[in-house]
C-alpha cells in the first residue's frame, strides 16, 4: 500500500493497494452511492470499475509507489505489478494514464511445472494478476513456443497428469 499527498493541496491526498484511490478532501467524504459519477471522482486506477478482472486502461492493478512530477503537480507516476503508468492529469473529472513500459513485460510466478517424463516438452506456471500461463518447448530450436493463458485472475499451483493438466486460481 501507498499513500501520497499532492505538493500544492494538502487535502488532495492518493491512496494505492489493489486499486488507486484519490481525495480532495483528505477523504472525509465517503462516496454517496455506487454511480458512475462517483467511482470518476474516487477510483482512478487498479482494476476495471466494471465488476469483472479487466483492468483499468493503461494502469494496472496492485499499486506500490506514487511520485507527483515535480516540476507539474497534476501529473503523477505510477509503479504496479504492470509496470509504470503515468496521467497527465490527476484532478480530472476522469483521469486517463499512458502505460510507460514501452515493451517491458512483468510477469510475476507463483509456481512453475514440469512433467515428470523427460520427452513432455511443456511447461506452465500460475502468475500473478495473470492465470496460468501454458508453453511448449522446442527442443530443436532450443526456445519456447507462443505461450497460451489456459486461467484467468492469480493464477496458483499447477500440475500435470498423464492425462490431464489441473491449475488453481485465486479470484478477487
Amino acid at each position: 500500500m501507498t499513500v501520497r499527498v499532492k505538493p500544492d493541496d494538502p487535502d488532495f491526498v492518493l491512496i494505492g493497494g489493489t486499486n488507486l484511490f484519490r481525495s480532495t478532501d483528505g477523504f472525509a467524504t465517503a462516496p454517496s452511492d455506487n454511480s458512475q459519477s462517483e467511482k470518476n471522482k474516487f477510483w482512478v486506477g487498479g482494476y476495471a470499475k466494471a465488476n469483472d478482472i479487466s483492468q483499468y486502461p493503461e494502469q494496472h492493478a496492485d499499486q506500490h509507489e506514487i511520485v507527483f512530477d515535480p516540476s507539474d503537480p497534476n501529473r503523477v507516476w505510477v509503479g504496479h505489478d504492470g509496470g509504470l503508468s503515468v496521467s497527465n492529469d490527476i484532478a480530472a473529472s476522469s483521469v486517463t494514464w499512458t502505460d510507460k513500459n514501452n515493451g517491458y513485460v512483468v510477469t510475476q510466478y507463483y509456481d512453475v511445472s514440469i512433467p515428470e517424463n523427460e520427452n513432455d516438452n511443456r511447461l506452465m506456471g500460475g502468475t500473478q494478476d495473470n492465470g496460468t500461463t501454458f508453453f511448449e518447448f522446442d527442443r530443436q530450436l532450443s526456445e519456447t513456443l507462443d505461450s497460451q493463458d489456459i486461467s484467468f485472475a492469480d493464477g496458483g499451483y499447477s500440475f500435470f497428469t498423464d492425462n490431464y493438466i489441473i491449475v488453481s486460481n485465486q479470484n478477487k
